[in-house]
């Protein structure tokens, strides 16, 4: 995308009811002011809003979840805000939107490839006394991980987390671990800060047969945007 091609439309068909995902990163491109990052939005036939219009500055990436009233035909457009696009400027980048996880022929990848799993509905099951061993790539591309444990009444979970590699610069910088509900409404665990090399332990209850969506992510710091963080965790039950 550049100074001859200004924007970018994909056409989808959408299903009502179900709650999608979508992932896009700025590879490249201006990064100095909001007006000038790469703008992303999905539209129905009309042109009305269903994912309403976000900026990405470079190196910048962000994932969420949405519905659409109606079964139909959707755009997403990718664009740069009128006028900021010159003949000379150029812009790189990754966009995707998923159906749920749990739709897929085969949800669980293969060779431990756990990817993509950055929204709740796309989080990779894992079963209780499991553990895993995994990173968040350096680089935009890889900034959340989400897991999804199932919860039973009556039952106590131990959350045994560890950040095994990272920058332990400020609470800010270092991986942070929450975990929730599928819709975020139950908060199990709030946002937390892990320290590189050491274990933290945390106490999961829940009063109905819910699916825990267990969260470990980093946000972007001035200066720090392509950080490396390495995890390992396991749920086990008391």
């Amino acid at each position: 995308m550049g100074g001859e091609d200004k924007v970018d439309v994909y056409q989808y068909s959408l299903t009502k009811g179900t709650i999608y995902s979508i992932k896009s990163v700025n590879l490249q491109g201006s990064g100095s002011t909001t007006a000038g990052g790469l703008q992303f939005e999905v539209i129905d036939e009309d042109g009305s809003p269903v994912v309403s219009n976000y900026d990405l500055h470079q190196d910048i990436a962000s994932s969420g979840e949405f519905s659409v009233t109606e079964t139909g035909t959707y755009y997403l457009r990718i664009l740069s805000q009128l006028g900021t696009i010159y003949q000379n400027d150029y812009f790189k980048y990754e966009v995707a939107i998923w159906e749920p996880r749990e739709t897929w022929d085969n949800p669980h990848s293969t060779e431990n490839n756990m990817e993509p799993n950055e929204t709740p509905r796309l989080a990779y099951a894992v079963d209780v006394s499991q553990p895993i061993v995994s990173q968040l790539e350096m680089g935009s591309r890889d900034n959340v991980d989400s897991y999804a444990v199932a919860l039973y009444p009556g039952n106590q979970y131990l959350l045994t987390v560890t950040a095994t590699d990272g920058p332990n610069r400020s609470s800010a910088s270092r991986l942070q671990i929450k975990v929730t509900d599928e819709d975020g409404t139950v908060s199990f665990v709030p946002e937390s800060p892990l320290s590189v090399g050491v274990e933290q332990q945390f106490i999961i209850e829940s009063l109905t047969q819910t699916n825990a969506v267990i969260e470990l992510f980093y946000n972007y710091t001035n200066g720090h945007l392509e950080d490396y963080h390495a995890y390992e965790f396991e749920v086990t039950l008391q």
